[in-house]
């Protein structure tokens, strides 16, 4: 893969939506996911995919662990020694973190409106769009047919952010508040540079682009109204509680989305 036009660590700020994504072709983990979207293109059977898929998976791990212990040998740092000598500490730390997200009411919040979402999803039907009211419009001369596929994309669209961030709200609250828990008191590392801070600064823009896509829904979809207002409330109430637990997150720069204009 060459890299001189790779922006780095772009991919830890993102929304994971490369298809979407204007660094695409700038990013490792966008150029990696076109590679496979090529290879899946001759995939003929659901075996094969599988196949891929594994294969893929298997690949980038033992890359990531080539790059890993080729950094800790350059440095002269004896890894597995290191392994062995914090294991105990390391798994002390881990149960401590597990028990504090566990009982972290802005993470169970995050949870929350992830698993209404989902339920939603799941008992939704079809039928909450009218299309006698489209006919209608269209037999009327109200709106032309053109006019009506628009509609239906722009539903199309915000339904796809809905679905899209709803579980990505969960992980990336979850990854912010337990780095916070873990990294607060790091005074070796700026805290405008700090990991927890760039992951929660992506919080605000998932729960604001799903704010905007409810309430545009919603609109153009009157019959989802009282669902709608429910899952506001969740977002509104986990944004007002992101900026007071991190008031510096969008002071943070991520790379490229903050450095280079559109």
């Amino acid at each position: 893969m060459a890299t001189d036009n790779l922006i780095s660590g772009i991919f830890n700020y993102c929304d994971r939506w490369c298809e979407r994504c204007r660094f695409i072709d700038r990013c490792a983990v966008g150029v990696e996911e076109q590679m496979f979207w090529e290879k899946e293109k001759t995939v003929k059977n659901e075996e094969e995919w599988k196949k891929l898929v594994t294969d893929t998976l298997s690949e980038n791990f033992a890359q990531t662990t080539e790059m890993v212990q080729r950094w800790f040998e350059e440095r002269g740092i004896d890894l597995e020694a290191i392994l062995e000598q914090e294991h105990d500490a390391y798994e002390r730390s881990r149960q401590e973190l597990a028990q504090f997200a566990e009982n972290d009411e802005t993470i169970k919040l995050a949870k929350k409106y992830t698993h209404k979402v989902m339920r939603w999803k799941g008992r939704r039907n079809e039928k909450w769009i009218n299309p006698e009211k489209y006919i209608q419009q269209f037999d009327l001369g109200i709106r032309s047919e053109v006019e009506i596929r628009e509609e239906f994309a722009q539903i199309d669209n915000y339904l796809s952010i809905i679905n899209f961030y709803c579980t990505l709200i969960g992980t990336k609250v979850h990854r912010a508040v337990t780095g916070y828990f873990q990294d607060k008191d790091d005074q070796d590392w700026p805290e405008l540079k700090r990991d927890y801070l760039g992951t929660a600064k992506l919080c605000g823009i998932l729960i604001t682009r799903s704010i905007n896509a409810w309430i545009s829904l919603s609109q153009l979809v009157p019959e989802i109204e009282e669902d709608a207002i429910t899952f506001l409330a969740l977002l509104q109430k986990l944004q007002r509680t992101m900026k007071e637990k991190f008031p510096n997150a969008e002071k943070f720069i991520r790379p490229g989305f903050d450095t280079i204009a559109e």
